[in-house]
């Protein structure tokens, strides 16, 4: 694991956490391709060189970008509301990527297959929806691996969390997840436009604000706040696929029995469970199985709510609790909080 990090950060504004997580991915390795600080489209490159207002600057209105992660199969599409820093409109493109559509100052380009995580409408006239708590009232946290997963068709993982001054809890979550080799069928015949056998996207995608906390705990949870939580391909490119919302499966019987296993009687060290995605009858149909997320981990110990800030193994492989959660972290620093 070759992790990027920008951590511990205070934005002024939800414009500022969008551009600080920009040039994380920039950092990463991802590019962007196309742009616009809502007064100049640029066709060919990054427009959006700081995270205030004015010329260059993320937080104007209808200000957007395109990122393309490394190997350029996956994009993701932000874009800033007309007035408030809050409110935006955030999509993704797992294979055809944004080259489509009539892109300006102040529209984003469209994708054959994109879907849209966080806000509605179309890109003529999108709307907008709540992405960040209040201006000035969080630590930002970006973390990204430079590393594929895979080979067949290789994925790259980012996080980018939130966590509140004074209560720490963990209102917005943007992630990408790569699935683990040998917990899904590899790609192994066709292409991924035209898929034989295998999963041609085995990642989630996800970008969630929530009140009450994104208490990512499992199907119960990810399922109860819209906008929806982990989202994914469920046969991408093959007849009867659809994108479609996942939840993870949890290691318990009763509710939170998976936090309470305690610390490794041997190591006495805080242990922690794979994530495993798919959809249930509870969920509805179609009912599958997706894969076990390759960088995420349920907590086996009951740390304090909301988990965050305490940390596990910081000075090797860190791992942050971010509520019932392990989100990769910055080694050898401590989150602030």
């Amino acid at each position: 694991m070759a992790k990027v990090t920008d951590v511990n950060n205070i934005p002024a504004t939800g414009a500022e956490a969008i551009f600080i997580l920009k040039e994380l991915l920039k950092s990463a390795g991802w590019t962007v391709p196309k742009s616009s600080d809502g007064s100049v489209y640029n066709s060919g490159g990054d427009q959006i060189s700081h995270g205030g207002s004015g010329a260059g600057g993320m937080a104007n209105s209808s200000a957007w970008f395109v990122i393309r992660e490394p190997g350029g199969l996956r994009e993701w599409c932000f874009q800033k509301g007309s007035a408030s820093h809050l409110v935006w409109r955030v999509k993704v493109s797992s294979h055809s990527l944004f080259v489509g559509g009539a892109p300006d100052a102040t529209h984003t380009p469209t994708a054959t297959d994109q879907q849209i995580l966080v806000g509605a409408g179309t890109d003529a006239s999108p709307t907008f929806a709540t992405t960040f708590n209040a201006d000035g009232s969080y630590a930002w946290h970006v973390i990204a691996d430079n590393a594929p997963i895979g080979t067949a068709v290789p994925s790259y993982g980012f996080w980018a969390f939130s966590a509140l001054t004074g209560s720490n809890d963990v209102y917005t979550l943007i992630m990408q997840e790569p699935m683990m080799i040998g917990t899904f069928p590899e790609l192994s015949s066709g292409t991924r436009a035209a898929p034989v056998l295998g999963d041609p996207d085995p990642v989630i995608y996800m970008c969630m604000y929530s009140v009450d906390s994104v208490v990512l705990s499992g199907s119960n949870i990810w399922q109860g706040h819209p906008p929806t939580g982990p989202q994914g391909w469920y046969k991408m490119n093959y007849v009867g696929g659809s994108f479609t919302a996942f939840e993870g499966f949890e290691w318990r019987g009763l509710y939170d029995t998976s936090r309470n296993c305690g610390t490794n009687p041997y190591n006495g060290a805080d242990d922690c469970l794979p994530v495993v995605i798919g959809r249930t009858a509870i969920t509805g149909a179609p009912v599958s199985y997706k894969g076990i997320c390759h960088f995420l981990r349920y907590a086996a110990v009951n740390r304090p709510a909301p988990g965050y800030p305490n940390t596990l193994n910081l000075a090797a492989d860190a791992r942050a609790y971010a509520q019932s959660f392990l989100i990769p972290w910055e080694n050898n620093t401590l989150p602030i909080g």
